[in-house]
């Protein structure tokens, strides 16, 4: 790739790792320009991605951790610290805690105003 990653396109950045062709990006952004849908809502409804390679995706072009959470040991005790209707809202979901930081999930790109909203409402440091 010539291009650092959170400069590339979605689509092309699908087609760096080899998910997608030129075909395929075609299709989409022809029907994301019909239909005004999502570029990578078009890509997974069609079947031309998966949901992962998607998050996948959308997470290394913002330049952001992507963590699976089927893979991670959800603090529950964390869970019940965070008000419920807050995470609803701001859609994160904290996960695990440290004695500074917790991690959170989310599908959210804007980090700093969520650092600050996790930060206000847990008292902790950092939010990563």
């Amino acid at each position: 790739m010539d291009a650092p990653v959170d400069k590339l396109p979605l689509g092309e950045l699908l087609k760096a790792r080899g998910v997608i062709g030129d075909e395929q990006i075609a299709f989409a952004l022809h029907e994301h320009t019909v239909s005004g849908e999502k570029f990578g809502s078009i890509l997974t409804s069609t079947g031309l991605v998966t949901e992962y390679d998607l998050a996948l995706g959308l997470a290394d072009q913002a330049n952001i951790p992507y963590h699976d959470l089927d893979q991670l040991a959800i603090d529950t005790n964390l869970l019940r610290r965070v008000n419920r209707n807050l995470c609803l809202s701001q859609k994160f979901l904290p996960v695990l805690r440290d004695e500074n930081q917790i991690l959170i999930a989310t599908s959210s790109i804007d980090f700093a105003s969520m650092t600050q909203t996790v930060t206000r409402h847990t008292g902790k440091v950092d939010a990563r």
